[in-house]
């Protein structure tokens, strides 16, 4: 007789769940997704996709410090995608830690263009530096 009981941890099973999580926040339901993406986190804490959701979330709920923790677990378990780097250093901006900030988006940057193609984040990440470049010559100026 076969077994009718997955485990909590069953891939197809967090496949289901990561898609559910993921509709949740392109429906605004952010908390109700972040309650997802916790189950998911502890299930299968390697998973850069699941901080990367959770850091979103928290993002969206203004948690910018839970958020950024979030965005460096990512980073961690995949430390060639500049998408956390990028987020990371998006919320440290937010947070007007300027250094922190700029030091994460150079470091976005160079990790873009060490994957040798263009795309969406490195343009993202190089209006994020050109419009920080603009913030510090009007404060240089002024």
């Amino acid at each position: 007789m076969e077994n009718q009981h997955q485990p909590a941890n069953d891939p197809a099973r967090m496949q289901r769940m990561y898609r559910t999580a993921s509709r949740l926040l392109n429906t605004g339901k952010t908390e109700d997704a972040l309650t997802v993406i916790e189950y998911l986190t502890i299930l299968e804490p390697t998973r850069p996709e699941y901080w990367l959701a959770g850091g979103v979330a928290r993002m969206r709920m203004g948690h910018l410090d839970q958020a950024s923790a979030s965005f460096q677990v990512a980073e961690a378990a995949d430390d060639r995608d500049p998408v956390p780097v990028l987020l990371r250093a998006l919320c440290r901006l937010r947070q007007g830690l300027a250094t922190e900030g700029m030091a994460a988006l150079r470091h976005a940057h160079s990790l873009a263009l060490a994957s040798g193609t263009r795309s969406w984040v490195t343009s993202a990440i190089e209006r994020q530096l050109d419009a920080a470049d603009g913030l510090t010559s009007s404060h240089a100026a002024a």
